[in-house]
C-alpha cells in the first residue's frame, strides 16, 4: 500500500474522525472548516479533493484547514493515489477501523499536520512593544483591537487604512496606511505601513517579474495578473510560483507563492468542476459565474484569486 512520496500524482485524502471513528475520501471542508466526506469505496473522483505539488498543492489546503477547524487534531489523514481511491481507500478506511492494530501499515500513508493548534500560526503578542508604536507610529492597540484589525495583523494580514501619526525630523505627520506586523533578523516584532501610492509603478520589475502590456492592462483593470509568475525570492534567490494582485487601497504590488493557496471546490452553495479550479488555479478569471450563497441568493460575478489577503 505504499504510495508515491514525491506527490507527482494525482492524490486525495482519506480522513479519520479520531472521536467518532467515521472515516472517508474528501471532498472538501465543511463550513465550520472540519472535512466534508464521502465513502471511499463508492465515491466519484470528479466530487472528491484532487491534489498535485503543481496543481493543487496538499500543504495549502491543509493550512486552511488547520485555521478554520476549532479542533484539527480531532482529524487524521492518509493519502493515497487517486486512480485507486475506490480500490485503496476503502483498504485504509478499514483498517482504520482499528488504527492501533494497522499502526505499521498505515504509517506508509499518514500525512503529517504540522500545526495542530489555530493560535501556532498567530504572532506572539508579548513580544509587542506596544509603547514603542505608539510613540513612533501613533498606533494604539485598544483601537486596533476594537476594530477587528488586530486580530487580522496576528494572523500575517494587513489592517484596513487606519490613521498614523509617524514624527520625521521633529515633525509629526497624519497619513492613512494598512499595517502588518514582521520579525525582523533579531527576532523584533515590527509594524510595516503599507502607505497609500498614487498608482502602482508597473514598468519597475517585480521581484524579477518584467510585466508584458498584457499583465499591466490585467493589473490596472482587474487588480490581478491573471496568471502564475516566478517570483524570485530577495533572500534566498528561490524562484516561486506565484499569484500577483494589487492592492486596491494602498497601490501597493503583492505577492502569494501558489503553493499556499487553496481553492475550494464549494462557494456558497455552488460547486466548482475541476476545470474551474484549475482555471482559477492558473490565475485567470471565470467571469459571469452564477453563485448561490448560503442563504440560497443567486449572484453573478467573477471569480479569481487575488493575492491582496
Amino acid at each position: 500500500m505504499a504510495q508515491d512520496q514525491t506527490n507527482e500524482k494525482d492524490q486525495v485524502l482519506i480522513a479519520r474522525n479520531n472521536e467518532t471513528g467515521e472515516t472517508g475520501a474528501v471532498k472538501g471542508l465543511k463550513q465550520d472548516g472540519t472535512p466534508d466526506m464521502a465513502p471511499s469505496k463508492s465515491a466519484k473522483l470528479s466530487d472528491l479533493v484532487v491534489f498535485n505539488i503543481h496543481k493543487n498543492p496538499l500543504e495549502a489546503f491543509l493550512s486552511n484547514f488547520v485555521r478554520q477547524c476549532k479542533n484539527p487534531s480531532m482529524f487524521s489523514f492518509f493519502k493515497v493515489d487517486a486512480d485507486n481511491v475506490n480500490c485503496v481507500g476503502q483498504v485504509v478506511e478499514d483498517a482504520l477501523k482499528d488504527p492501533e492494530a494497522n499502526k505499521a501499515m498505515l504509517s506508509e500513508a499518514k500525512v503529517e499536520v504540522k500545526a495542530t493548534n489555530r493560535n501556532s500560526h498567530a504572532i506572539d503578542e508579548s513580544r509587542i512593544d506596544w509603547q514603542g508604536l505608539k510613540d513612533r507610529w501613533g498606533i494604539d492597540r485598544e483601537t486596533l483591537e476594537k476594530s477587528g484589525d488586530l486580530k487580522e495583523m496576528l494572523y500575517n494580514r494587513k489592517s484596513r487604512l487606519v490613521t498614523i501619526t509617524p514624527t520625521f525630523a521633529g515633525e509629526k505627520y497624519s497619513l492613512e496606511a494598512r499595517l502588518s506586523f514582521r520579525e525582523d533578523a533579531n527576532g523584533n516584532i515590527k509594524v510595516v505601513p503599507h502607505f497609500i501610492r498614487k498608482e502602482p509603478n508597473l514598468d519597475q520589475e517585480f521581484n524579477g517579474v518584467k510585466f508584458t502590456d498584457e499583465d499591466k492592462q490585467n493589473l490596472r483593470t482587474t487588480g490581478n495578473l491573471g496568471r502564475l509568475a516566478d517570483v524570485v525570492d530577495k533572500e534566498t534567490g528561490e524562484v516561486i510560483p506565484s499569484f500577483i494582485s494589487i492592492d486596491r487601497q494602498t497601490n501597493e504590488i503583492l505577492s502569494v507563492p501558489a503553493k499556499s493557496v487553496f481553492v475550494k471546490d464549494t462557494i456558497g452553495q455552488t460547486k466548482l468542476d475541476m476545470g474551474e479550479i484549475n482555471t482559477l488555479k492558473s490565475g485567470k478569471a471565470i467571469p459571469d459565474k452564477e453563485i448561490t450563497d448560503r442563504n440560497g441568493k443567486k449572484y453573478t460575478v467573477t471569480l479569481q484569486v487575488s493575492a491582496d489577503r
